[in-house]
């Protein structure tokens, strides 16, 4: 009975092995080598690239999925099943989940603003088994991928430390329950409408004005990498620090400069200080679930400390630095009121205006 419900939680034996027989060549053409993937032993070590090499090519791979076209026109022999399969990887959703449960036909990821609910399989193992002995509900980065009819992860998660208290995983538990209830558990990445509205079109007058998803994804990837130089650089100027104090800052850091000014634009880290506002006094407010007046104070020392380093390397101006510290001065109370009323169920949602307006419009 336990091998029928393992068997469940994840892709049959025979998807699992194509998975890993379509995506190891990928990373390879990636990586850049001749070297060709192999579909890995059912038993035994998921092919033969490195980890750290695997991370890599995956994060360039996802950060531009339009490296999947140039692949699909070298690879002209492959059956059309096998190439249904590679497009439909453009559509990934990369992001930070809370691993909520585990369930007989996979597990429960919450995106990490509570937005979006995905019933999630394994590739070979179950997440039940990968994370046994584990505390739920668990905080993860992944990048989750449509499988045929089903979800699955490109196997290339990373966990974080956050510990939940008693009332965040009851606000998971019920948002998993509401999502549930209401029929919006997420278990296929179709095409949806908002993919065909990204992408710009061409009609018998030439191309209509819109976003350009492939140079957007390009230009989001370029930043990525410089991002990655001035993350380096910015460690390199903590070295007198603990490691986790380095690894707090860090964290801070990168979830502004690499996740908030890269979701509807593709906002370079110099034009961030400008966007300081909309992360610390309403995205970190109402998306991340660990969020606490506390956090709003460490993340906004850790953003001005890399806008410091950052001004001393010669990468943002004096002015700029000068206006980014007196933003934080002057609002950071209220953005610690703001959380603490948003935290609170019997306080007024300090944010339920937006909603308000759009209800009466």
């Amino acid at each position: 009975m336990m091998e029928v419900l393992e068997r469940m939680m994840t892709l049959s034996r025979e998807d699992g092995a194509l998975f890993y027989q379509l995506f190891l060549p990928l990373l390879d053409y990636v990586i850049g080598n001749d070297q060709a993937g192999r579909a890995p032993d059912l038993f035994g070590e998921a092919g033969t690239i490195s980890p750290a090499r695997r991370k890599s090519a995956a994060d360039t791979l996802w950060s531009d999925t339009s490296i999947i076209d140039d692949y699909l026109e070298e690879k002209e022999d492959l059956p059309e099943e096998h190439r249904a399969i590679l497009r439909s990887w453009k559509r990934r959703v990369r992001g930070t989940f809370v691993m909520e449960r585990h369930l007989k036909d996979g597990s429960i990821f919450i995106s990490l603003g509570g937005e979006s609910v995905y019933q999630v399989k394994g590739i070979q193992s179950s997440w039940e088994e990968m994370f046994a002995g584990v505390r739920m509900p668990l905080v993860l980065d992944a990048t989750l991928l449509p499988f045929k009819d089903v979800i699955i992860s490109d196997g290339l998660v990373m966990t974080s430390n956050i510990v939940f208290t008693g009332e965040l995983k009851q606000m998971c538990r019920e948002l998993y329950l509401s999502a549930k209830k209401n029929g919006q558990i997420q278990k296929s990445l179709r095409p949806c409408a908002d993919e065909e509205r990204m992408i710009m079109e061409e009609d018998d007058e030439g191309a209509r004005p819109g976003i350009n998803w492939g140079s957007y994804e390009k230009r989001c990837h370029e930043i990525r990498e410089e991002n990655r130089r001035y993350l380096q650089i910015f460690a390199e100027d903590m070295d007198r620090l603990s490691p986790k104090t380095v690894r707090t800052h860090l964290g801070n850091v990168d979830l502004f400069i690499n996740e908030y000014l890269l979701r509807e634009d593709a906002v370079p880290m110099e034009e961030g200080i400008e966007h300081i506002g909309g992360f610390l006094g309403d995205f970190f407010i109402r998306k991340c679930l660990w969020t606490t007046p506390a956090t709003i104070k460490s993340a906004s020392v850790s953003i001005r400390k890399f806008y410091k380093s950052m001004m001393e390397h010669g990468f943002v101006k004096k002015e700029a630095y000068a206006e980014l510290c007196s933003v934080i001065k002057e609002d950071l109370e209220g953005w610690q009121e703001d959380c603490a009323a948003y935290n609170d169920p019997e306080e007024e949602d300090p944010f339920g205006f937006w909603f308000e307006e759009d209800w009466e419009d």
